[in-house]
């Protein structure tokens, strides 16, 4: 096996492993009682590479545009794109500069939704 092929089939266990846990972590979230909220909970049960097209800012916009008016964290958009740690800065810089250039609504510090349409006509 050359190192274009070990590198083609890691790509491929990675991507199953990235599956398999978002599926694991969705099902030990409806195990445990907890205070967060349903949308915490459902960005861990889309589809596997749903988001993983395009750049970062694409991602972003798709995945909030799909929940429409849920607010979601740093850490849950990450999870919900398949971000490594390594990418977090890129991503917290990339949702402060979405909000700057109203592309997405901050409901409260922290938090982060859709850009509701009554938000763009105002």
């Amino acid at each position: 096996m050359n190192k274009r092929e070990r590198i083609i089939e890691l790509g491929a266990e990675i991507s199953a492993t990235r599956a398999k846990l978002a599926a694991m972590e969705a099902e030990m979230d409806s195990l445990l009682p907890s205070e967060q909220s349903t949308s915490a909970r459902s960005a861990t049960v889309v589809p596997a590479g749903q988001f993983s097209e395009g750049t970062l800012t694409d991602r972003v916009i798709r995945f909030l545009n799909f929940f429409d008016a849920e607010a979601f964290t740093a850490a849950n958009i990450a999870t919900a794109l398949q971000l490594p740690r390594d990418k977090m800065n890129s991503l917290r810089s990339t949702l402060v500069r979405l909000v700057e250039e109203e592309k997405i609504d901050r409901p409260e510090p922290g938090k982060y939704r859709a850009r509701r349409e009554q938000n763009v006509a105002g």
